[in-house]
């Protein structure tokens, strides 16, 4: 399987099934809290745990095509065309 296909496919997994998003989430939110402690920010348990998963859903709303990048809602358009939208609204 080739890349492009792989990533396709994960896409597709992550949008299609919640609790894989969610694993997903939790998967980028923790580390994010970790290394917020490990560097001595102070911000409350709630509050780091609210901004950190807010944060990983962005992420992976924008990769799976549900929003871009200024959180808009999108179509089913791919992250890729999302992705050169974003470009051109950079230019």
């Amino acid at each position: 399987m080739e890349l492009q296909q792989a990533v396709s496919v994960i896409t597709k997994a992550i949008k299609e099934d919640q609790s894989l998003f969610y694993a997903y989430q939790s998967n980028i939110a923790v580390p994010f809290q970790d290394e917020v402690r490990r560097h001595g920010v102070h911000i409350s348990d709630e509050k780091l745990h609210e901004i950190s998963n807010n944060a990983a859903k962005q992420f992976l709303q924008t990769w799976v095509g549900q929003k871009d990048a200024n959180q808009e809602e999108v179509g089913n358009e791919s992250p890729v065309a999302i992705g050169k939208k974003a470009g051109k609204k950079a230019k």
